[in-house]
């Protein structure tokens, strides 16, 4: 299916408030469109489970797949607030990340993108995206890595972009790639820089980020009571905070495929 037949995008978000940001598609000064529709789900962190929010959005109509978020900066050329609009997804370990997909029935082509290195996104809507997102802030192209594990020291983050050559990495783009692939869809990824490629995460809150959920409340307690990581995370807050903004402004300023004013549907 080419790009400009996409009548319905289908929005995966790992985190509530980045789903919360792409619904702002919804208001742009009151003039929406029922040309095209964002449906959006939110998927949780983590590669299975963007696949089955990307399956699950397939099965509800979209005709296209758009991973939309937040990122870790692994370029030091970005800066917080950038939006990286990838070129490709590069697949750390793909064959272990990425879930079983449930593709059509004669797509003989699965077996080779579940064990792909890197994934294409959909060069007409990254050309569209380049043009109406320049509203919402600074835009870089390039590609974008998917890992299994957190990229949390410089050192990490500075080794990723020197093995892969991508500006940014996030934990969910390559299972939607792949879904997108599986189905023959349009495919794109848009992401803010949150954390830089010259900042470290705190290691308790690494801890808490890659706890299991069951877990996590002690982990987010503990994180909170050790001073010495207050100052590290305000510096976080405020540069998420300002991330979500400008994903805000993303949404605001038209991320359907081949859409300006989209009108959100719930999945």
């Amino acid at each position: 299916m080419a790009s400009g037949d996409a009548k319905v995008t289908g929005v995966v978000a790992a985190l509530r408030a980045e789903a919360r940001c792409a619904a702002a598609a919804v208001d742009r000064g009151g003039c929406v469109s029922p040309a095209a529709t964002l449906r959006i789900r939110h998927s949780g962190i983590g590669c299975a489970r963007a696949a089955r929010a990307a399956q699950e959005l397939l099965r509800a109509g979209a005709d296209a797949l758009l991973c939309f978020g937040i990122g870790g900066a692994l370029d030091v050329g970005l800066r917080a607030g950038d939006i990286v609009l990838a070129t490709e997804i590069v697949c750390d370990a793909a064959s272990v990340i990425l879930p079983p997909l449930q593709p059509p029935a004669g797509n003989s082509a699965v077996g080779r993108i579940e064990t792909a290195k890197r994934l294409p996104t959909t060069v007409e809507w990254r050309r569209q995206l380049e043009r109406s997102l320049a509203r919402a802030g600074p835009v870089k192209v390039g590609p974008v890595l998917t890992s299994q594990k957190l990229i949390c020291s410089v050192q990490d983050k500075r080794q990723r972009f020197a093995e892969t050559g991508a500006l940014l990495v996030d934990m969910e783009s390559a299972a939607v790639a792949a879904v997108a692939s599986a189905h023959g869809v349009p495919f794109m990824t848009v992401r803010v820089v949150a954390d830089t490629a010259t900042e470290e995460l705190p290691l308790a809150l690494q801890s808490a980020l890659a706890a299991s959920m069951s877990a996590r409340a002690q982990g987010v307690l503990a994180l909170l009571r050790a001073p010495r990581n207050w100052s590290a995370l305000a510096r976080l807050a405020s540069s998420y905070r300002a991330a979500q903004a400008v994903l805000i402004g993303c949404a605001r300023a038209g991320i359907a495929c081949e859409a300006q004013s989209p009108v959100v549907a719930t999945a």
